[in-house]
């Protein structure tokens, strides 16, 4: 596991670039939904939604077809997201988008950014500020 600081500062930016993209992007599926189901962007232009055909949503199952599809394709990049609940250091549940961006030279950074949706039928969401989670090199090998 390496530091997001040790990381070139055109490669952070990039990241950086497409996490905040992305965020804004999702801002629309919260406000209709107030959840993000499991989906992967390919490239900002390819999106997949991998909610199970039985309607069931299993994380760790969309993770491992992530990396098998992305060991298979031709791609720059690659956003995959979705909405789940993490404990902050006062002990109460927060929701959060979970992003992981994947570079095609197998690097993997992490992210949770935490949200809030108010109001029932004019939704409103809130987002807070990223948190780092994770950079691994090589996920792609």
């Amino acid at each position: 596991m390496m530091d997001f600081s040790e990381l070139d500062n055109l490669i952070q930016f990039e990241i950086m670039s497409l996490l905040n993209s992305h965020i804004k992007a999702t801002i629309s599926i919260l406000e209709k939904d107030r959840f993000l189901m499991p989906m992967m962007v390919l490239d900002s232009n390819q999106l997949i939604s991998l909610q199970s055909q039985d309607g069931s949503t299993d994380v760790d199952r969309a993770y491992d077809f992530v990396l098998k599809k992305l060991k298979n394709e031709s791609f720059n990049h690659a956003v995959f997201s979705y909405s789940t609940k993490v404990c902050i250091s006062d002990g109460s549940l927060t929701d959060v988008i979970k992003t992981y961006v994947f570079l095609s030279n197998g690097l993997e950074v992490s992210f949770y950014t935490p949200y809030t949706v108010k109001g029932f039928f004019k939704k409103k969401v809130s987002v807070g500020n990223t948190l780092l989670i994770e950079v691994q090199e090589n996920v792609l090998l």
